[in-house]
């Protein structure tokens, strides 16, 4: 008798996660898709605008040293319901008239509560979705319905900043997607606190050094490192795809947005 898919099994699991894995990015990187109402909004220069992204780059960076640490000493279940409420109540603030130190405040914020309390313990909940043989299988899924999912929620959101910023202006549709994204993520915070399993964390007296010595001296870990370091590289790029398109070819707001949501449909076909 064949062996059942512990993955098929726990496939509401990692539909879950995967709408939570695409839900608490929106809202750090969405000011890059209206980078011109966004700057218009909050009274920004394109140098304080790119500071922000320092800001949330370099708290993520740190969290990603330590966030190892604090998945292994807490239940994933509780992690991710409280860093999706984070940073969807954070989300809130920028509605309020606030100014320049305070929007870098919150994507501060973003760079601890996206990273350090939840793509560790994210990364840890899809391991436990699948067996030892379906790995590869699970990551795959993942990443692929995080492409899926980020398609679609930005092409309705897209809409309704079109809708808006026609009979209200770009201000008042760029209120309106901080309501939406915020919202989102507070109520899949709430979801993923009622329905995913509850796990121990497997808290260690010890730091284990010579694991990780052994690591580094691995040529392929750092094969890894620079793979990675250029894929993002050329993702924050991307980001700059929007202003160029407004700046250079004098496109509207929606058209610019439009062009840089279309690389998410490519997404979930290379996942």
């Amino acid at each position: 008798m064949a062996k059942k898919s512990k993955l098929l099994h726990n496939l509401p699991m990692l539909i879950l996660l995967i709408i939570a894995g695409f839900s608490i990015y929106l809202l750090p990187y969405f000011r890059s898709y209206y980078y011109d109402a966004f700057i218009e909004m909050y009274g920004l220069t394109n140098t304080q605008m790119g500071l922000l992204g320092t800001a949330y780059g370099v708290v993520a960076m740190v969290s990603y040293f330590i966030g190892g640490f604090v998945a292994d000493r807490f239940s994933a279940r509780k992690l991710l319901s409280i860093s999706l409420l984070i940073t969807g109540l954070v989300g809130f603030v920028l509605l309020l008239p606030v100014g320049y130190p305070v929007v870098m405040a919150v994507h501060a914020i973003w760079g601890c509560s996206t990273i350090l309390t939840f793509w560790p313990a994210l990364m840890k909940a899809i391991r436990m979705t699948a067996a030892q043989t379906e790995q590869s299988k699970a990551y795959g899924f993942f990443e692929g319905g995080r492409g899926i999912g980020n398609a679609f929620i930005m092409a309705a959101m897209l809409a309704l900043f079109a809708g808006v910023s026609a009979s209200s202006g770009d201000q008042a549709a760029l209120r309106a997607m901080i309501i939406s994204y915020s919202t989102i993520n507070v109520i899949v915070g709430v979801l993923c606190f009622i329905f995913l399993k509850d796990n121990k964390g497997e808290a260690s007296t010890k730091f284990d050094w010579a694991g990780t010595k052994k690591v580094l001296k691995m040529p392929h870990t750092w094969l890894i490192v620079c793979i990675m370091f250029c894929s993002y590289s050329l993702n924050c790029g991307y980001f700059l795809v929007t202003p160029y398109t407004t700046a250079v070819f004098g496109a509207s707001a929606v058209f610019a947005a439009a062009v840089a949501i279309m690389a998410q449909w490519v997404r979930p076909v290379g996942a």
